[in-house]
């Protein structure tokens, strides 16, 4: 079981869903917690280099994340295409820097 640290970016983009949607994306986040590859996740690894994941809450949501040692850094959640911001280095710079140790 790994330790969750949420990210900057993760944490302004949840507040955008419905409560009910939350609950899902948390609930998620507890299995993935517990087996980053469980199969309902259908995790995949998306940019190795930097270690950034991609785990599904429901057939439109996703949940952006990254191990770091026994931490699960949880970076970002947000629609399906969510992949095509992270196609650019830029939102995978952000998404890297919004675990900086001011926002722990």
């Amino acid at each position: 079981m790994y330790k969750l640290y949420f990210g900057s970016i993760f944490k302004r983009n949840v507040k955008k869903f419905d409560p009910t949607l939350q609950k899902l994306i948390f609930d998620k986040i507890n299995l993935l917690k517990q087996d980053t590859d469980h199969p309902s996740l259908r995790t995949e690894s998306l940019y190795p280099r930097q270690g950034i994941c991609s785990s599904s809450v429901n057939m439109n949501i996703r949940i952006f994340w990254r191990l770091r040692g026994d931490t699960l850094d949880i970076g970002d959640v947000g629609k399906h295409d969510l992949y095509r911001r992270y196609e650019k280095d830029k939102a995978r710079k952000a998404f890297l820097k919004s675990f900086q140790p001011e926002d722990q």
